[in-house]
């Protein structure tokens, strides 16, 4: 046991598992992060007692408005796909938070929880499951190129967890992009890289899940941004991998495998969109989102050099 205790000590896994103890003892807890407490004031109820640190903020409306509380529908319906209690009935499947009794909820480990503990556990997981997959995808991307550099990862990882961006945009849409399109170039990474045909196939199966999963995230302006980063980024690397081995029959034979995922996760995407074809069509015809292109020239100097938080 001592020994199993200082390999793990100098090992990359010390930093993940400290990690996953406190995923879990949050989700023990019953702890999270949501904006709930909002309705205290709503309802003028001045007790605190539930709130442990800060302050809810109104401005989080994507969360305590909507996400939270379509969350909390879905456990009144059992989490069945439809819920003939929103509207004149919603098709829960096509939303990116919410959990649901389908087939496609295969590629959102982030609602698991919901279908194996408590509603308030898995409530409390699934808030922070978001950041700890997050700071676990940067982990290893650095990892990847500082090898051994433990500490580096782990300020890296932390860091880009508690940027403004990320505190600001704590969504599965948003963190969930970033994480999935990491994962899915350290799974493109290890076909490349693989001897053996083994990890090949668990890093095929690997991407297949992971672009699958970015996919169904289903909020495009970040998956967009993130698959055409990643994408570039993975682009040089395969250029600058390909001129350091002697041998490039092996890569093409590797390219062949990460084809056979994209072609995997497109099959999955085309499956969930001809099964909801209703909903697909309910929106297609509609006015939403509305005009997404604007005339250049049309800002003045104010709202460029400005930013939202202007008052």
């Amino acid at each position: 046991m001592k020994n199993l205790i200082r390999k793990l000590l100098k090992s990359i896994w010390l930093f993940p598992v400290i990690m996953t103890i406190i995923l879990l003892s949050l989700s023990a807890l019953k702890i999270n992060g949501s904006s709930l407490g909002l309705y205290k004031y709503i309802l003028g109820i001045q007790s605190k007692r539930s709130i442990l640190i800060n302050e809810p903020r109104t401005v989080r409306s994507d969360e305590w408005v909507v996400n939270t509380q379509l969350t909390i529908a879905q456990k009144e319906n059992n989490f069945n796909r439809f819920n003939p209690n929103i509207g004149n009935g919603q098709d829960m499947s096509v939303t990116n938070s919410i959990p649901y009794k389908d087939w496609p909820i295969i590629f959102k480990p982030e609602m698991w929880s919901y279908f194996i503990m408590p509603f308030d556990n898995a409530f409390a997981f699934s808030w922070w499951f978001i950041g700890y997959m997050l700071i676990m995808s940067v982990y290893f991307f650095v990892l990847k190129f500082l090898p051994k550099k433990r500490l580096w990862a782990t300020l890296f990882s932390l860091s880009f967890f508690f940027s403004p961006f990320i505190q600001w945009w704590y969504l599965l849409g948003t963190l969930a992009s970033i994480y999935y399109s990491l994962f899915a170039a350290l799974a493109f990474f290890g076909i490349m890289e693989s001897k053996t045909k083994k990890t090949k196939a668990l890093y095929t199966l690997g991407l297949s899940f992971s672009l699958s999963a970015l996919i169904l995230v289903l909020y495009p302006p970040f998956i967009v941004a993130c698959a055409f980063a990643t994408g570039l980024f993975c682009a040089g690397w395969l250029i600058d991998y390909t001129r350091k081995i002697k041998s490039k029959k092996g890569v093409l034979k590797n390219f062949a495998l990460v084809c056979l995922a994209i072609i995997f996760s497109i099959s999955v995407v085309f499956a969930f969109l001809q099964t909801r074809s209703d909903a697909v069509h309910a929106m297609s015809n509609t006015t939403y989102p509305g005009k997404r292109i604007a005339v250049g020239g049309g800002m003045s100097l104010d709202e460029i050099f400005g930013n939202f938080t202007d008052a």
